[in-house]
């Protein structure tokens, strides 16, 4: 049985970026510090083994043209960290 991958509202607006810019989407060190958060705990949001805090949820949703609601997670869309 093939198991299918659940995206996360980050890879989502990841994914509608990458159309918008045709082209795959390479975090940079300017991105990083543009939405005021690191490489190594982007990568841990990306693969949901951490959660977004109000102010990357918004720099994130800023940077992607993505309201902030689709950044959040569908089972869990009013619960998130301060």
């Amino acid at each position: 049985m093939e198991k299918t991958k659940s995206f996360n509202g980050l890879e989502l607006a990841i994914e509608k970026y990458e159309v918008k810019i045709k082209t795959k989407f390479k975090p940079t060190r300017e991105f990083y510090n543009h939405v005021g958060i690191n490489q190594k705990r982007f990568g841990e949001v990306v693969r949901n083994n951490e959660k977004l805090i109000v102010s990357e949820l918004i720099s994130l949703a800023s940077f992607f043209e993505v309201p902030v609601v689709d950044l959040l997670p569908k089972s869990n869309a009013g619960h998130f960290s301060k």
